[in-house]
């Protein structure tokens, strides 16, 4: 709405006896607005706060499994030179294994608390919901950053325990902070749901690029590089995480968050559609079974697209080496340093960023096709064997595909068809049922995806033992 419908409520006012137009603050005006069902304008900065907060949801994640390094060094052979060649070859137990552990710790908690929360969501404040779970994320993450230069060589197996603790209770909290997120812009025009949705993607992409630049900077001796590149990269989330919840703040003291939050906005925000219930005062019976049923082929593709990517990303995608990795005299840093922050994680997370822009606008299947978006889930099943064949070191199968060129191939489509399959199921989910079902729908999808990340998670248990 622009000027001319403030002028209107004015006016009215005015004709009512509350005042005249020259004697309403523009907070009395929004106040107005809002009172009388008007949309105050949309500010800009709303749309890239969802963004922000999107980056946030799964922020905790990205930034764990992407800093690879850090955790080798952590739990490494202590009686190892890391700075001598032969270090790789003694890799432990805790090494090998940690991205499967950290999945499962991850996943398990996410899951749990994404259920949870579809069903008892409308139960709890939806703002202090979320503020919460955001403090606890940063407080958690905080804490991990404390950590870093803290040297635990003798006490490693205490420090994963530790580790997995604080694992567990990070994503407690980004898991009801998602969860109420979705549900939250579900309330607000379909843009800010994409908003959502590209942000956690972009997020991954922001966390790889943190992880690159820090181990860039932190210098040549590998010990003194494993904590001042972990340092920096766990400060740079510490700081996002901050922003996110002053930005949060502010952006609920907004008229047009109040608008759509409130009864009188709608629930999409397409259309132009209103809740007939809503604006009577009186609140809507929401039957979860009845909702589940209209987005059941929705929820199963968003689950299965995730139990296919969490099973090979990153336990298997993150063990694929490159072709040449140098000498012993002179090793390659591209091997050594970046090949799988680029080629696996970097790769993965732009990739899927892209497939979830190209999600936001299309134009095919359609939201009836439902079994034509199940079908292409499906088929993502063939990148289980495309990986588990590449060149990885120490493994049971023959590598297939040798050259680093097939494993860029594989990893560019396995990360847009991620990213766009994802997209689709997500908003045509919540476009299945009615506007006042949404809310319910989109955190019902939410826990679903996070289904599909704890099955993954558990399945690549058992792809780390194929190999």
């Amino acid at each position: 709405m622009g000027a001319g419908s403030q002028e209107d409520v004015a006016l009215n006012d005015d004709r009512n006896g509350a005042g005249s137009p020259q004697h309403l603050s523009s907070k009395e005006v929004e106040a107005s607005m809002i009172e009388t069902h008007v949309e105050p304008d949309a500010p800009k900065i709303i749309y890239y706060i969802f963004y922000l907060l999107g980056m946030g949801t799964l922020l905790p994640w990205n930034f764990f499994i992407t800093a690879d390094s850090y955790w080798n060094y952590k739990f490494r052979n202590a009686s190892v030179d890391i700075n001598n060649s032969t270090a790789e070859e003694s890799k432990t137990e805790l090494q090998y294994n940690f991205a499967a552990y950290l999945a499962v710790a991850s996943m398990l908690p996410n899951t749990t608390f994404l259920t949870l929360n579809a069903i008892f969501a409308h139960k709890i404040n939806q703002q202090l919901k979320l503020v919460v779970a955001l403090s606890i994320v940063i407080v958690f993450f905080i804490f991990t950053t404390i950590l870093v230069p803290i040297n635990s060589d003798s006490w490693q197996y205490s420090f994963f325990a530790l580790t997995m603790v604080v694992v567990v209770t990070l994503n407690v909290g980004a898991a009801v902070f998602q969860g109420g997120l979705f549900g939250l812009s579900a309330q607000f025009p379909s843009k800010y749901l994409s908003a959502v949705l590209s942000g956690q993607a972009l997020g991954a992409v922001f966390a790889c690029l943190c992880r690159i630049v820090s181990i860039a900077v932190a210098g040549e001796d590998a010990v003194a590089a494993a904590v001042n590149s972990a340092l920096v990269y766990f400060t740079l989330a510490d700081i996002t995480l901050l922003i996110s919840m002053v930005a949060f703040l502010w952006m609920t003291k907004t008229a047009f968050y109040q608008f759509y939050t409130s009864s009188h906005g709608t629930s999409s925000g397409k259309e132009g559609a209103t809740i007939t219930t809503a604006l009577s005062g009186k609140k809507p019976s929401i039957n979860v079974w009845k909702v589940f049923l209209k987005i059941k082929w929705y929820a199963l593709s968003v689950c299965l697209v995730f139990v296919v990517t969490l099973a090979m990303f990153p336990a298997i995608t993150a063990k694929i080496r490159p072709m040449y990795t140098g000498t012993k005299e002179h090793p390659s840093i591209w091997a050594r340093d970046y090949f799988v922050p680029v080629c696996c994680f970097l790769l993965f997370n732009l990739t899927d960023y892209l497939g979830r822009i190209a999600g936001g606008y299309t134009v095919w299947p359609k939201k009836h096709h439902w079994y034509f978006v199940l079908l292409l889930v499906a088929l993502r099943v063939v990148f289980v064997p495309l990986f588990m064949y590449c060149h990885i070191d120490h493994k049971n199968l023959t590598t297939v595909f040798n050259h680093d060129a097939y494993y860029i191939i594989f990893m560019t489509f396995f990360g847009l068809s991620n990213g766009y399959l994802a997209t689709l199921c997500m908003i045509y989910g919540p476009g299945c049922v009615e506007p006042e079902e949404q809310n319910t729908a989109s955190s019902m999808m939410a826990a679903f995806l996070g289904v599909g990340l704890c099955l993954g998670a558990l399945f690549s248990n058992v792809t780390i033992k194929i190999i």
